[in-house]
């Protein structure tokens, strides 16, 4: 390895006055190195053969230009070029036929707005010119440059560079704005007419919906007017190996990595902790392919990427943990900080030997048996997501639901305590009926394997019953700390014993399947039903039904949805729809509260499985909703000036973006049945691209796909602020929203 010195030093002054202005961005491109100073002034470097620089010469144009920032690029796969099979021998580019090599390209921002591409070594003249580059435009090309008066954005920054992983990359253009946001666009060839011959106008740039937006950013978008001080801060960094993936890194108070999977579209990745100034790949026999990074704290610090995780799919670490079962249920347990999960494996079905009845049954032996369901628990580690404990359940029991239960563990001292209830189903023949067990359940601390710290966790079971009929659903209710349970037809309320036992409290005949029990912390309440039956209230010894929904569709998943002094119920049902409904005993359709208003109805399109309330503020509260496809959705509250100001954003999208096939995403949210009436929402069902007072996050998420232009004519529309709604879609990303709200679906 030969040692580094010092070859040559290349002043750069200026030319009139000999001062050294600062330089403010720098691109290199073997052999090419381009300089912007401060004063907007450009310099490209090339070294030749022998180790020396020389700067290339410019022309009139380029040099009275004032450039704000540069980026060279390899074209190595032809993707900036016109097609060559098609070009002349010598075409009025320069390229010859036989050129077939990688060629340097050259992207330069000017302070007006537009994007110049030079063929290098050639600065005379540019080969495209895009004038309209500052009105973000969804279609960048050089045909349009819009209007003087034509609002525009303020772009600092400008870089081309391969994103991807180790099997496949694509180049992209990504834009740095004045309030730290990034634009992305793809380069695509437009196709030319035969009679034509190709050139390099027929490059254009598609702009990529992705979230992109800058959370820290509280500098509004302004009108591009006058020679500002446009001199940057914080450069875009470029990485091409960090964790097998070549990212794009923007450093500043949100520091965040864009990254891009071989089938995937670039994705931001946030990197938590204090403000980054620096950053650079790290590769050492000690931390391969990673990457080194330095705070406003002044510390320094090292770090890879999980090698066992995926980023660029969904933007989020995702990691997959391989457990050879199937997934039925699945608790958190707070004061260990570890799940419970209930799975289920097939084995071989064996008629019981002890049966009175079929005495012949234990002569049996068959070769070929048939398969069947048998449930287990298990405890998985969050320090390294491994399973640490099993339980195994009798061969034919499954796991129906878990839930963690603050439940009272004594009669005398009324301790509470974090306890894991399980309710399970055991299946015997088509002529015998169905019954079912609970089980509690303890995690308590043990001697954990040598080698295997994370096992200092063990299951231990502190009381079991058997019932009659399949324990479906389970749910903490009350302030006393009992177990709701639904048993067949029934659903009761137990306590727990010292001595293991369960003593019953009460109970309330369902007449129907109950699918899902769900309580609201504090309050006594809780719902149950497959057809949302009503609120039930407990009270010692006795159960109260409050109210009940009007309207019979199948429910498989419900939650309560407080927010402020109002309380809404979501049902998600299984047409794929969710239903927003409210208990309000003071308005008159309500009866007094014997029946749920029925507000909204919103397709989703995909199958519910579960639904889950995540704690927002003090007020209020979010949903989070899974599907059996994959597919995770947030429902958050969202003020009344916020809905308003969507609403009217959104009903402008379903316009103005083009939608698949043509199809239209409000009809599609509406649903089969269309949306129920609103009742004392305060919206009507103009609000956007849901139905009714439900809005659509995914077209919401499409804001930033308009070009300037459009964007302030719907804000104007609005009479709002870019600011303003540039923070209601922050805030609908980060789920928060407080006051007398209606629904907003993201």
């Amino acid at each position: 390895m030969k040692d580094l010195g010092l070859a040559q030093i290349y002043p750069l002054t200026d030319d009139i006055s000999d001062a050294e202005p600062k330089v403010i961005c720098t691109s290199f491109a073997d052999p090419y190195l381009i300089v912007i100073r401060e004063d907007f002034t450009a310099a490209v470097v090339q070294c030749d053969a022998s180790g020396d620089l020389d700067e290339l010469e410019k022309g009139d144009a380029f040099s009275e230009t004032k450039w704000v920032s540069g980026s060279l690029y390899h074209d190595r796969q032809r993707l900036f070029r016109p097609p060559l099979t098609e070009m002349k021998s010598e075409g009025s580019n320069g390229e010859s036929a036989e050129d077939q090599g990688t060629l340097v390209l050259l992207f330069m921002l000017s302070h007006d707005g537009s994007l110049q591409i030079f063929r290098l070594p050639d600065l005379s003249r540019p080969v495209f010119v895009a004038a309209g580059l500052s009105l973000l435009l969804p279609l960048l090309s050089a045909d349009y440059s819009g209007r003087r008066s034509t609002a525009r954005e303020r772009v600092l920054e400008i870089l081309v560079a391969d994103l991807g992983d180790s099997v496949a990359k694509s180049p992209y253009l990504i834009l740095r704005a004045a309030n730290d946001d990034l634009i992305i666009y793809e380069p695509f060839q437009s196709p030319v007419p035969s009679d034509k011959t190709p050139d390099w106008s027929g490059l254009c740039f598609s702009k990529i919906c992705t979230s992109t937006s800058c959370e820290s950013s509280t500098a509004t978008t302004q009108s591009h007017d006058g020679d500002d001080d446009m001199v940057p801060e914080q450069r875009l960094r470029l990485a091409n190996d960090i964790g097998g993936y070549a990212v794009v890194f923007q450093p500043g108070s949100f520091p965040r990595f864009l990254l891009k999977g071989r089938s995937t579209v670039p994705r931001v990745l946030p990197l938590r902790g204090k403000p980054v100034r620096c950053m650079s790949g790290f590769h050492t026999g000690g931390c391969e392919r990673g990457f080194v990074y330095g705070d406003t704290e002044g510390v320094v610090r090292v770090a890879q990427l999980p090698p066992d995780y995926s980023f660029a799919e969904l933007g989020w670490a995702v990691k997959k943990i391989g457990l050879d079962a199937q997934v039925d249920a699945m608790s958190y347990h707070p004061s260990t900080e570890s799940y419970v999960l209930g799975a289920s494996t097939t084995t071989e079905y064996e008629l019981p030997k002890d049966d009175d009845y079929h005495r012949d049954w234990a002569k049996e032996d068959v070769s070929l048996k048939p398969l069947i369901d048998q449930g287990s628990l298990k405890v998985i580690s969050p320090t390294n997501w491994s399973v640490i404990d099993t339980y195994e359940l009798p061969t034919n029991e499954v796991v129906l639901c878990i839930t963690t239960a603050n439940l009272e563990v004594s009669e005398v001292t009324h301790v509470r305590k974090p306890l894991i209830a399980v309710g399970t189903c055991s299946t015997h023949a088509v002529d015998l009926p169905a019954c079912g067990s609970i089980y509690i359940f303890d995690i308590i601390p043990v001697v954990p394997v040598p080698g295997r710290p994370e096992t200092n966790r063990k299951l231990k079971l502190l009381a079991k019953e058997d019932c009659k009929g399949a324990i479906t659903a389970l749910s903490e209710v009350g302030t006393q700390g009992f177990l709701l349970a639904a048993q067949g037809q029934k659903c009761m309320v137990r306590g727990l014993k010292e001595d293991g036992s369960f003593l019953p409290v009460a109970f309330m005949d369902m007449s129907c399947y109950v699918s899902v029990a769900k309580c609201l912390p504090r309050s006594g309440m809780c719902l149950m039903g497959d057809a949302i039956k009503g609120l039930w209230q407990e009270e010692p010894y006795k159960m109260t039904l409050f109210g009940k929904s009007s309207t019979r569709f199948e429910v498989l998943a419900a939650d309560f949805l407080p927010d402020g002094d109002a309380l809404y119920i979501v049902v998600a049902d299984a047409e794929c729809n969710l239903h927003v409904l409210q208990f309000d005993p003071e308005h008159p359709k309500s009866l007094s509260g014997t029946h749920l208003l029925h507000h909204r109805t919103f397709h989703t399109g995909h199958f519910p499985s579960s639904m889950v309330r995540l704690p927002s503020s003090a007020n209020s509260s979010v949903l989070l909703h899974t599907t059996t496809s994959g597919a995770i959705a947030l429902l958050t509250p969202l003020p009344e000036p916020s809905y308003r100001r969507l609403a009217a954003v959104s009903s402008a999208l379903t316009t103005a973006v083009d939608w698949a096939c043509g199809l239209n995403p409000r009809a599609y949210r509406a649903g089969g049945g269309g949306a129920a009436a609103g009742v004392g929402m305060g919206v009507g069902a103009a609000g956007g691209g849901g139905a009714g007072g439900v809005l659509d996050g995914a077209v919401l998420r499409r804001w930033d796909e308009l070009g300037v232009a459009r964007r302030r004519e719907i804000e104007a529309r609005v009479g709002s602020e870019g600011g303003e709604i540039r923070g209601d879609l922050r805030g609908v990303g980060l789920g928060g929203g407080l006051g007398k709200s209606v629904l907003g679906y993201l």
